[in-house]
């Protein structure tokens, strides 16, 4: 059992093909689309025919509602056949068990309408109740365009990665307001015992509707925070009375406007960023991309070069590539450091298992293409072990050499 056991092994077959190709990706996306714009006429016909005592004729609706369930339907079944067991365990298995889910629920909707109305009659409301909202699920077949679409599906990956510090920001939010609050109100009802008084009645009636209680006051503050009321105006009326109690106010605005809301977003930021790193997978196959375009390219340099097209460089080729600075930033930019053209070509000679000057091409730019950037760790540990090899054979050979000398000598 080794690391990549649990892989899906790869699809060859003609369905195989046939599902993993771009055009199928482009015919199921065309379909959700225009079953995206069918809800919403489905929708705005239904609400324009709510207040008619007339029912309109959905039959319309029904056979069109139909073709979608039957396409999604025939869909599911040749992913399902297509990848077998990995349909639910593979890495895409919980959008097939997203898709799996709507399609059922939709096809139980349209095949048997009347199951949420005759559960409900034999007085399991709750049933019911819940049916009617699972009902409600074909407008999540919007979603389903996401997994099409990398950039919006790596959104919708980082809104829902984002839960958890959504959830913890928003207790961070209620904590702030609360003190906050406890501030607020505490400073008003000191400045109602005052002997000096400045608001007048109606003035006093509408400080006390925004900030009577608590609850009140953390409702007044969230909505200066968040466009709900202008916080202008508030500090104005308290204001009035004078104090400690508008530049509490003052204080929470300054400090949730400047702090508060530049932690949440630094913090969502920080987890989209996360998120929006490419996995494992992705990056490998940017990796050879980038090292198949680099092979061509230098292909096509050390090709143009070759005058008479044997298919080798010789030094002098070599050279003459190596005095021009455009090759040499060329190289640079990929990080590649040749500062010695001779010193090279007599790496590549000792490395190639030609017994001329010339190097083919082909091998010249697989050696630039292992000179890119600086060494690994792995480049040093394997120099290592190839010196110490190389030093046990050169002690082996000496040893050899030294007991046939001793046989001479014993033998003259």
């Amino acid at each position: 059992a080794g690391f990549f056991d649990s892989d899906e092994p790869r699809r060859t077959g003609c369905l195989a093909r046939m599902v993993e190709s771009k055009r199928f990706g482009v015919l199921c996306m065309t379909a959700i689309a225009l079953n995206a714009v069918f809800l919403v006429h489905t929708t705005d016909r239904d609400v324009r025919s709510s207040g008619s005592s007339v029912e309109p004729d959905r039959g319309f609706v029904t056979t069109v509602e139909i073709a979608f369930v039957v396409f999604y339907m025939f869909e599911l079944a040749l992913r399902v056949l297509v990848h077998r067991l990995y349909f639910l365990i593979g890495s895409d298995a919980g959008w097939n068990i997203f898709d799996l889910v709507l399609i059922v629920v939709s096809a139980v909707d349209l095949f048997f309408p009347g199951v949420g109305e005759t559960t409900g009659a034999n007085g399991n409301i709750s049933f019911m109740r819940l049916f009617r909202l699972l009902k409600l699920a074909k407008v999540l077949r919007v979603f389903r365009t996401v997994r099409y679409f990398t950039e919006l599906r790596l959104m919708f990956d980082c809104v829902v990665g984002s839960v958890v510090s959504l959830f913890w920001c928003l207790v961070m939010i209620m904590v702030i307001v609360y003190i906050f609050a406890l501030l607020v109100v505490q400073t008003l009802g000191h400045e109602l015992r005052s002997p000096v008084f400045l608001w007048s009645p109606a003035e006093e009636q509408q400080v006390l509707f925004e900030f009577g209680s608590v609850g009140t006051a953390m409702l007044t503050l969230i909505k200066s925070t968040t466009g709900g009321n202008d916080w202008g105006e508030l500090f104005d009326r308290l204001n009035v009375q004078g104090g400690f109690l508008p530049w509490v106010y003052l204080a929470y605005i300054l400090f949730f406007v400047l702090a508060a809301w530049n932690i949440v977003t630094i913090l969502f930021v920080e987890n989209a960023l996360k998120l929006a790193q490419p996995d494992l997978e992705t990056r490998a196959m940017e990796q050879h991309m980038q090292d198949v375009a680099d092979a061509e390219e230098l292909t096509g340099i050390f090709s143009a070069l070759d005058h008479d097209r044997s298919g080798t460089i010789c030094l002098g080729e070599l050279r003459q590539l190596m005095d021009h600075p455009r090759f040499l930033a060329y190289l640079r930019v990929r990080g590649i450091e040749i500062q010695d053209a001779v010193l090279f070509h007599k790496m590549l000679l000792s490395a190639s298992d030609g017994n001329t000057d010339e190097v083919n091409i082909p091998f010249i730019v697989a050696a630039c293409l292992r000179m890119k950037g600086a060494a690994s760790s792995i480049d040093l540990h394997a120099l290592s072990f190839e010196a110490r090899m190389m030093s046990q054979k050169q002690r082996t050979h000496v040893a050899d050499a030294t007991r046939r000398l001793k046989r001479i000598e014993r033998a003259l």
